[in-house]
């Protein structure tokens, strides 16, 4: 599968699994639409996550949440919550940036609507 938009930031981050809470490296790749996760770089990676950004309603720090330093967590309005880690502050901080981009556009179009 090849990401639909304009990439935003791609990069490899640690994601918490849904139901055994392990964690496994992902590529992650950021449009303007979509965050998506592969289990690898090369061209025939298998997805294995795509949320739609429009479906995101939060993402914040989660060091404390889940107690693992350099963590974010992202949170929709399904009430789905996903986990992710990074090897450096600086690097989370600038992915929990990129993702408030989208939520707060998002956030703004709703209060138009």
């Amino acid at each position: 599968m090849k990401p639909k938009g304009q990439v935003i930031k791609c990069g490899f981050l640690s994601k918490r699994s849904k139901y055994f809470h392990l964690w496994k490296t992902r590529f992650c790749i950021l449009t303007n639409h979509y965050l998506f996760a592969f289990a690898g770089v090369e061209n025939d990676a298998d997805c294995t996550m795509t949320l739609l950004l429009e479906d995101c309603i939060d993402v914040k720090d989660s060091d404390k949440e889940i107690g693992k330093s350099k963590s974010f967590c992202i949170k929709t309005k399904k009430n789905s919550v996903y986990y992710f880690r990074v090897e450096k502050e600086d690097e989370r901080d600038e992915w929990i940036a990129c993702l408030h981009q989208f939520i707060n556009k998002k956030i703004d179009r709703d209060k138009i609507e």
